[in-house]
């Protein structure tokens, strides 16, 4: 949760730096929207093991 404070207060601490790149961020965001939830359900419906195993290389 702590991340997701950070995110925001960054995004809004450089928001005039941002101007301009609405139409960047907008093609951009549907696959960090997508990878978020895909990364998420890989959490919950993967086995320990497999994160174990991960860790291991």
């Amino acid at each position: 949760m702590g991340l997701v404070a950070g995110g925001f207060s960054g995004a809004w601490g450089y928001r005039h730096e941002l101007t301009g790149l609405k139409p960047l961020l907008m093609r951009l965001m549907p696959a960090s929207l997508l990878g978020a939830v895909v990364g998420a359900l890989l959490l919950l419906v993967l086995p320990e093991s497999a994160f174990a195993t991960m860790c291991r290389s």
